[in-house]
């Protein structure tokens, strides 16, 4: 059933979900006595390949970076922010000003954006539960630009 769900053009990893969902639903059949057996633990769960991630290199990094900087300065700094900081979208979503050391071009990452159907939108801690600070070599001029169209009059 798998290799025929895979040949009908359904990926991996809903593949697995499919197996995820039978087994589920007959280990609860079974806890209901509704079956004697859960057939599905017989079979082999199927396999997601791993992913390779292939980032950009450095060239076209500057390039969207200067580019970014022509057209949507605001865009820019986040996107200075993202490169020089490696930080997850989320976290970059969840950073304040204070989070901010404009004199020492560092950041405090500590936050993150999360959504869910039942809570929405919220703030919540890092994937790991931890913060970093890190250095912002090169970044802190978009960023005081930015700071000084965000600061009030």
């Amino acid at each position: 059933m798998y290799q025929r769900l895979r040949l009908s053009g359904l990926g991996a990893s809903r593949v697995r979900n499919a197996h995820v969902v039978l087994h589920r639903a007959m280990a609860q059949a079974l806890r209901w006595g509704w079956v004697t057996r859960n057939p599905v633990s017989d079979a082999t769960r199927p396999e997601v390949p791993r992913s390779t991630v292939t980032p950009p290199n450095l060239d076209d990094v500057r390039l969207l970076l200067a580019l970014a900087q022509k057209t949507d300065p605001q865009l820019s700094c986040w996107l200075d922010i993202a490169t020089g900081t490696g930080a997850r979208r989320s976290e970059i979503c969840a950073l304040r000003w204070s989070d901010i050391d404009l004199e020492r071009s560092t950041v405090r990452i500590e936050r993150s954006v999360a959504a869910t159907k039942q809570a929405g939108v919220y703030i919540t801690t890092t994937k790991t539960d931890r913060f970093r600070l890190v250095s912002l070599p090169g970044t802190s001029g978009p960023l005081t630009e930015h700071y000084s169209r965000q600061r009030p009059r």
